[in-house]
Protein backbone atom coordinates (compact mmCIF):
# COMPACT_ATOMS: atom_id res chain seq x y z
CA UNK A 1 0.00 0.00 0.00
CA UNK A 2 1.33 3.52 -0.79
CA UNK A 3 -0.11 7.06 -0.65
CA UNK A 4 -1.90 7.08 -3.64
CA UNK A 5 -4.11 3.39 -3.11
CA UNK A 6 -7.02 2.93 -1.40
CA UNK A 7 -7.80 -0.89 -0.39
CA UNK A 8 -12.02 -2.13 0.53
CA UNK A 9 -12.16 -5.63 2.41
CA UNK A 10 -15.72 -6.66 1.66
CA UNK A 11 -16.62 -10.11 3.75
CA UNK A 12 -17.27 -11.87 0.72
CA UNK A 13 -16.67 -12.07 -3.03
CA UNK A 14 -18.82 -9.68 -4.94
CA UNK A 15 -18.81 -9.58 -9.05
CA UNK A 16 -20.57 -5.67 -8.71
CA UNK A 17 -18.24 -4.54 -6.09
CA UNK A 18 -16.58 -1.54 -8.48
CA UNK A 19 -19.99 -0.01 -9.07
CA UNK A 20 -20.27 0.45 -5.35
CA UNK A 21 -18.15 3.62 -5.22
CA UNK A 22 -19.47 4.67 -8.81
CA UNK A 23 -20.71 8.23 -6.52
CA UNK A 24 -17.66 8.15 -4.14
CA UNK A 25 -15.84 11.17 -5.31
CA UNK A 26 -11.84 11.57 -5.17
CA UNK A 27 -11.00 14.81 -5.14
CA UNK A 28 -7.47 16.46 -6.10
CA UNK A 29 -6.60 17.82 -2.73
CA UNK A 30 -3.89 20.09 -4.14
CA UNK A 31 -6.56 21.89 -6.07
CA UNK A 32 -9.70 21.92 -4.40
CA UNK A 33 -8.37 21.49 -0.46
CA UNK A 34 -7.78 25.54 0.37
CA UNK A 35 -11.46 26.54 -1.50
CA UNK A 36 -13.02 23.82 0.88
CA UNK A 37 -11.65 25.28 3.58
CA UNK A 38 -12.38 28.44 3.11
CA UNK A 39 -16.31 27.45 2.56
CA UNK A 40 -15.87 28.23 -1.03
CA UNK A 41 -15.59 24.74 -2.60
CA UNK A 42 -18.86 25.26 -4.66
CA UNK A 43 -17.34 28.31 -6.51
CA UNK A 44 -13.64 26.55 -7.00
CA UNK A 45 -14.88 24.89 -10.59
CA UNK A 46 -17.57 28.36 -12.74
CA UNK A 47 -18.88 27.23 -15.58
CA UNK A 48 -15.84 29.58 -17.33
CA UNK A 49 -12.84 27.22 -15.28
CA UNK A 50 -10.35 26.66 -18.25
CA UNK A 51 -10.38 23.27 -19.15
CA UNK A 52 -6.96 22.28 -18.20
CA UNK A 53 -7.71 23.32 -14.78
CA UNK A 54 -10.12 20.81 -13.71
CA UNK A 55 -8.95 17.51 -12.99
CA UNK A 56 -10.83 14.22 -12.92
CA UNK A 57 -10.59 10.05 -12.62
CA UNK A 58 -12.98 9.65 -15.46
CA UNK A 59 -11.79 8.40 -18.58
CA UNK A 60 -12.86 11.70 -20.64
CA UNK A 61 -11.66 15.18 -19.58
CA UNK A 62 -12.77 18.43 -20.99
CA UNK A 63 -11.55 19.58 -23.82
CA UNK A 64 -13.37 22.62 -24.88
CA UNK A 65 -17.17 23.90 -23.57
CA UNK A 66 -19.95 25.78 -25.42
CA UNK A 67 -21.90 27.11 -23.25
CA UNK A 68 -25.97 25.81 -24.26
CA UNK A 69 -24.39 24.71 -27.15
CA UNK A 70 -22.16 21.43 -26.52
CA UNK A 71 -19.01 19.90 -24.97
CA UNK A 72 -16.27 18.39 -26.32
CA UNK A 73 -14.02 15.69 -24.36
CA UNK A 74 -10.78 14.93 -25.07
CA UNK A 75 -9.06 10.75 -24.09
CA UNK A 76 -7.65 11.18 -20.49
CA UNK A 77 -3.99 10.23 -20.84
CA UNK A 78 -3.81 9.14 -17.43
CA UNK A 79 -6.91 6.89 -17.27
CA UNK A 80 -6.24 4.01 -14.74
CA UNK A 81 -8.12 1.59 -16.39
CA UNK A 82 -6.36 -0.99 -19.47
CA UNK A 83 -8.43 -3.65 -20.99
CA UNK A 84 -7.28 -7.72 -20.84
CA UNK A 85 -4.28 -7.05 -23.69
CA UNK A 86 -2.93 -4.02 -21.44
CA UNK A 87 -4.77 -1.65 -24.09
CA UNK A 88 -5.05 2.17 -22.30
CA UNK A 89 -8.89 2.63 -22.54
CA UNK A 90 -10.49 4.08 -23.73
CA UNK A 91 -10.82 3.32 -27.55
CA UNK A 92 -12.05 6.50 -28.61
CA UNK A 93 -10.28 9.78 -28.62
CA UNK A 94 -12.92 12.48 -28.40
CA UNK A 95 -16.71 12.57 -27.24
CA UNK A 96 -18.97 15.63 -28.26
CA UNK A 97 -21.88 15.86 -26.26
CA UNK A 98 -25.03 18.53 -28.19
CA UNK A 99 -27.26 20.28 -25.53
CA UNK A 100 -30.68 20.07 -27.33
CA UNK A 101 -33.47 21.49 -25.88
CA UNK A 102 -36.34 19.64 -26.62
CA UNK A 103 -37.32 16.04 -27.99
CA UNK A 104 -37.97 17.14 -30.93
CA UNK A 105 -34.83 18.59 -31.51
CA UNK A 106 -33.09 16.06 -30.64
CA UNK A 107 -35.05 13.21 -32.93
CA UNK A 108 -34.49 16.42 -35.89
CA UNK A 109 -31.07 16.24 -35.44
CA UNK A 110 -30.83 12.39 -35.57
CA UNK A 111 -32.66 12.20 -38.70
CA UNK A 112 -30.45 14.89 -40.48
CA UNK A 113 -27.89 13.24 -39.06
CA UNK A 114 -26.48 15.83 -37.33
CA UNK A 115 -26.00 12.96 -34.01
CA UNK A 116 -25.75 9.43 -33.84
CA UNK A 117 -27.12 8.72 -30.71
CA UNK A 118 -29.76 10.76 -28.03
CA UNK A 119 -31.60 10.50 -25.34
CA UNK A 120 -34.48 8.19 -24.34
CA UNK A 121 -37.24 10.30 -26.54
CA UNK A 122 -41.16 9.03 -26.80
CA UNK A 123 -41.35 5.87 -28.99
CA UNK A 124 -43.52 6.54 -31.72
CA UNK A 125 -40.62 9.71 -32.45
CA UNK A 126 -38.19 7.07 -32.44
CA UNK A 127 -39.83 4.25 -34.46
CA UNK A 128 -40.85 6.82 -36.87
CA UNK A 129 -37.45 8.60 -37.29
CA UNK A 130 -35.82 4.82 -37.59
CA UNK A 131 -38.09 4.28 -40.57
CA UNK A 132 -37.28 7.26 -42.70
CA UNK A 133 -33.59 6.99 -42.48
CA UNK A 134 -33.05 3.58 -42.36
CA UNK A 135 -31.12 3.85 -39.20
CA UNK A 136 -31.45 2.30 -35.63
CA UNK A 137 -31.17 4.17 -32.72
CA UNK A 138 -28.65 4.54 -30.48
CA UNK A 139 -29.60 5.23 -27.46
CA UNK A 140 -27.65 6.75 -24.04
Amino acid sequence: MDQYTIRFTLPRSYAAAERLFDSFAILPRHILEKPYRDGKFVQAWPLNTPPTEIAGLGPFRVKQYWPGQRILLERNPYYWKADKDNHRLPYLDELVFLFVGTEDAQVMRFEAGENRSHQPVELGKLLLCCRKSNRGPVLS
